[in-house]
């Protein structure tokens, strides 16, 4: 992978002070669309990131450029078509809802 230095998403969420003026329509589509073209990707070659969340998202810099990228496969199933779906795994605030029932 490429050297990423724009940082996390969290941050751009949060940091209000830093970041200022907060997303507009575009970027937020912009980087939504990038995140479901990866996650389609990876689904179709049969693997399951299971940690998506606002710290594994990276900014290819730190420009207003809203390009992204997914790492942190740490957790990441490569038989994504026969995940349990009860597998309690990756960061309890970002988990399903329907895996919490």
């Amino acid at each position: 992978m490429e050297l990423l230095t724009g940082g996390q998403m969290l941050p751009r969420l949060t940091d209000r002070e830093r970041y200022y003026p907060r997303y507009c329509e575009n970027d937020i589509v912009t980087v939504a669309r990038s995140l479901v073209r990866a996650l389609a990707h990876l689904h179709l070659h049969g693997i399951a990131h299971r940690d998506v969340k606002p710290e594994n998202i990276l900014y290819f810099s730190e420009s207003k450029d809203p390009t992204v990228k997914l790492p942190d496969f740490g957790i990441a199933d490569t038989n994504a078509h026969n995940v349990n779906a009860t597998d309690m795994v990756g960061t309890p605030q970002y988990i399903a809802p329907e895996l919490l029932l």
